[in-house]
Formats: structure tokens, C-alpha cells, sequence
């Protein structure tokens, strides 16, 4: 179980990710703590897009689509914040934006993150789409 402490950590940090994350401005900043061997960054090699809310269907899709191409393909994923789907239209780059029912991605959420509350958690679902619906028309939505 989280500590008290140790939750409202990681509950401000997620705040404060989630500010910082709508703005392409501050990608390189959100991505600062990404794993070694991910491919979240945009680069010029960079021929697709797939991004969602945490718990949408993220790690599935991407598997998906890399299972279905007769060679590899750079895909950028997982970053989890408009910031990459911003970045990425505005280079010209193919989107996949994932979206799932608000209830089962919240509650998705509450399970693999025991520190975010449900408000919370459906405070930023409405956020993610929220920024992202003024470019609705540069990107694909899949389900």
C-alpha cells in the first residue's frame, strides 16, 4: 500500500506532469524521465504516433500495429500526455489517438495507480480529450 507521503508525491508529481504535459514546449521535460530502450521521443525517423489516457488500450494497440508490419516501423507511444499529439501534428506526423470509456479507463487507472483518486483520475480524462479536441481533424480516433 502507498504511504500517506509517498502518495501525495506522486499525486503532485502527476499534477504537475499533467500541467506541463499539454504543451509541446515542455515534451522534452516530460520525457526526461523515460526508460532506456523506449521509443517515446519524436524523431525524424518517426513515422507514427499512437497516444491515449493511461489505461486506454496503449501497450495492446502498439502491439498490435507492430505485429502487423511486415518490417519495423518507428512508433512513438506511451508518453500519455497531449503534448505528443500536439508535437506530432504540428510535424506532420500520422496520429493514432486511443481513446476507451471514460468508467473503464478511470477505474483501469484507480487500480494500476492506487495513489490517484477517482476525481482525480476523471479530472484528467476530461483533460486529455478536452486539449485535444480542437485538433480532432489532424488525427485518427480508435477505440
Amino acid at each position: 500500500m502507498t504511504s500517506k507521503v509517498g502518495g501525495a508525491a506522486r499525486r503532485g508529481l502527476r499534477r504537475v506532469r499533467r500541467l506541463l504535459g499539454d504543451s509541446p514546449v515542455f515534451l522534452p521535460v516530460v520525457l526526461r524521465a523515460t526508460p532506456l530502450g523506449t521509443t517515446r521521443r519524436l524523431t525524424d525517423h518517426t513515422a507514427l504516433v499512437i497516444e491515449g489516457m493511461p489505461r486506454s488500450g496503449n501497450t495492446f494497440a502498439r502491439q498490435a500495429f507492430d505485429f502487423a508490419q511486415p518490417s519495423p516501423v518507428v512508433v512513438s507511444s506511451h508518453v500519455h500526455t497531449p503534448s505528443a499529439v500536439i508535437a506530432a501534428v504540428r510535424r506532420d506526423i500520422p496520429v493514432l489517438v486511443l481513446i476507451r470509456r471514460p468508467i473503464d479507463a478511470v477505474l483501469s487507472l484507480i487500480v494500476a495507480a492506487p495513489h490517484v483518486g477517482f476525481a482525480a483520475a476523471i479530472d484528467e480524462w476530461i483533460h486529455h480529450y478536452e486539449v485535444l479536441w480542437p485538433l480532432r481533424d489532424c488525427f485518427v480516433v480508435a477505440t
